[in-house]
């Protein structure tokens, strides 16, 4: 959603049952670490950067199998779901990387250029 406010922002993430990522190629994956951070269940396609992002704490489906988002998503759509449950708890447990640490992860990547 483009031009949406932070409080806007959040009022949607607490409002869902999953956050839905299903891209071919990203930047960061900051939606997932948003999500992530407000307890949210995400489903994202299993590219590089969302599986570093989102680690086990997040489902990682194909882009291109589409029975599997049904599917998944139906599950997530279903509040007393067990699956639900498990991710939430692994999203519970999320703790978005300290400022400090980034910019020392960052640095030491640069050297290595």
């Amino acid at each position: 959603v483009g031009g949406l406010s932070t409080p806007g922002l959040k009022r949607l993430l607490d409002g869902a049952r999953a956050l839905l990522m299903p891209s071919f190629a990203e930047g960061f994956g900051l939606p997932v670490a948003e999500a992530l951070a407000a307890s949210v269940p995400v489903i994202a396609s299993n590219i590089p950067v969302f599986r570093e992002t989102g680690g086990a704490r997040i489902t990682t489906l194909s882009p291109i199998a589409g029975e599997d988002w049904l599917d998944t998503i139906r599950i997530m759509a279903r509040s007393n779901r067990p699956e639900r449950q498990t991710i939430g708890a692994a999203s519970d447990r999320y703790e978005a990387t300290a400022g400090s640490n980034y910019f020392a992860e960052v640095r030491n990547f640069l050297d290595t250029l």
